[in-house]
């Protein structure tokens, strides 16, 4: 976790380490180490013996391997637990506030950043999402969040999805997935989420998501504001209180273009708030970190879809982008906002580097059989 230090006993120091990861690796190979500190600006490595509380520390970041847990951060007198089981039960509803009123805060009013999988495309690759499959992210790789895909056409296995995340007692974010087209107002989209917020208006777990990424040509004002504004009175006419996150221009950024920025300047009208803005970016493409970390302050963003490889789902992987983008989204940002996100994607595609697990694992129940891209994922999650 950025900007933390934790007490305890070090076991030694070792010099010249490039991250936390490899800190953390360090520290894995001692059997007597159950926790680390990572002073990234001098390189210096503390394995540690014994941990106590984190405290806060710009300077630093810390971890532990499990053997030796820090104490959760205390919460109000009176404050929780909440409806729901696991992480739900510990945070509540999720809310916008802090010092810039853009970060994710629990019902305890403390800062949480939600990580997680995104599984794929309405009617692809399904085999992949089971009761087994989404325990084993929740219990073997540590998500918090799950984002499920919809169309107007396939919807009653995904409501299937997200209950079964759910009953885990994790956050899911209900997804309307159109990629590269403008969004139209019509029907289709008003009944999918009169149904949506019908559903899920007494849950404390649910985001929605009211359109994934708009195409090229959709005008941020003319064409994609009225989308949301229009699918937010529907939404709002049913609940009140779920966070609803926006698509914004240009594949909701992962065209090459800036996508949230519109939105700061011409955001959608207040009364139909909480809401946030996406941010869609695929690490060896994208590196636009820099400016994305100097919204922060301005609007709430989740960045609802990224990947470690290129923009078209295959292609290159880049780890040194990811980590850049990870630190920004981890609070290493002039505003220390820490922003959610969910890694495309939990599926077994061939030829798709993006993909977290390898081809045929999903027919074999074979849910921790990842590929790099995946692995990368799961240490990230974890970390």
């Amino acid at each position: 976790m950025r900007g933390q230090n934790n007490g305890g006993t070090n076991i030694q120091e070792i010099q010249e380490v490039s991250s936390q990861e490899d800190c953390c690796d360090h520290c894995s190979q001692d059997a007597k180490c159950v926790g680390f500190t990572f002073l990234p600006y001098s390189g210096l490595c503390y394995t540690k013996s014994s941990i106590d509380a984190y405290s806060s520390d710009s300077n630093s970041v810390s971890g532990d391997m499990g053997g030796s847990p820090s104490p959760p951060s205390p919460p109000s007198p009176g404050c929780g637990p909440f409806k729901g089981t696991g992480f739900v039960a510990e945070h509540g509803r999720l809310k916008l506030g802090g010092l810039t009123g853009t970060q994710i805060v629990d019902e305890c009013d403390r800062p949480v950043q939600l990580k997680g999988m995104s599984v794929f495309n309405p009617g692809a690759f399904d085999e992949c999402v089971t009761p087994d499959s989404i325990a084993a992210m929740v219990n073997n790789w540590g998500i918090t969040l799950l984002r499920v895909p919809f169309d107007c056409c396939h919807t009653s296995q995904r409501h299937d999805y997200v209950n079964i995340a759910s009953g885990l007692g994790i956050y899911v974010i209900v997804d309307y997935h159109y990629t590269g087209v403008n969004p139209i107002i019509d029907d289709n989209a008003r009944n999918f989420w009169k149904d949506a917020a019908t559903k899920y208006t007494d849950y404390n777990n649910i985001f929605y998501e009211t359109f994934n990424e708009p195409g090229p040509d959709a005008d941020w004002g003319s064409v994609i504001k009225p989308f949301h504004e229009e699918m937010l009175r529907v939404i709002r006419g049913i609940d009140s209180k779920a966070i609803v996150i926006l698509g914004t221009r240009f594949w909701s950024g992962s065209g090459g273009q800036y996508g949230p920025a519109d939105a700061a300047a011409n955001p959608v009208d207040s009364k139909y708030n909480p809401v946030m803005y996406t941010k869609h970016f695929y690490a060896a493409s994208h590196h636009d970190q820099d400016e994305f970390a100097g919204l922060l302050d301005h609007i709430p963003i989740f960045a609802t879809e990224w990947g470690i490889c290129e923009a078209s789902g295959t292609g290159n992987l880049d780890h040194g982008s990811a980590q850049k983008w990870m630190d920004v989204l981890g609070g290493n940002n002039p505003s220390g906002v820490t922003v959610s996100w969910a890694n495309w994607g939990y599926d077994d595609k061939n030829g798709e580097t993006c993909a977290a697990l390898n081809p045929g694992s999903c027919s074999s129940g074979q849910w921790d059989s990842t590929t790099q891209s995946g692995s990368w994922a799961k240490e990230f999650i974890r970390h």
